[in-house]
């Protein structure tokens, strides 16, 4: 009788997967939608999949989040803005207009 003994092999990234940042738009529509739906993170992207990156899914939205915007209690746009280097002030108020809307 021979018996069979495999290595588990830990949890890797699939080789052929590329990273892509998150765009200024995709952090907006994630405070948004965890605003709106907590940290239910499946919630979030099945409201706002078009909004999201085709590569993206809910456990990439759960990382981002707490990764950089829920270090501390306070996550603010603030530090969305200043990762993506916004060019003028117009552009922030224009997105901030648009994650306090109700339309979405």
């Amino acid at each position: 009788i021979a018996i069979s003994i495999e290595k588990k092999q830990p949890n890797k990234k699939l080789p052929n997967r590329r990273h892509k940042n998150f765009s200024l738009k995709e952090d907006v529509t994630l405070f948004k939608g965890v605003r709106r739906f907590g940290n239910d993170f499946k919630k979030v992207y099945d409201h706002f999949k078009d909004s999201f990156h085709p590569g993206r899914n809910h456990n990439s939205l759960r990382d981002r989040w707490r990764r950089d915007f829920n270090k501390t209690q306070n996550a603010s746009l603030e530090t969305a803005f200043k990762r993506h280097r916004l060019p003028s002030e117009a552009v922030v108020t224009s997105i901030a207009s648009e994650l306090y809307s109700t339309n979405k």
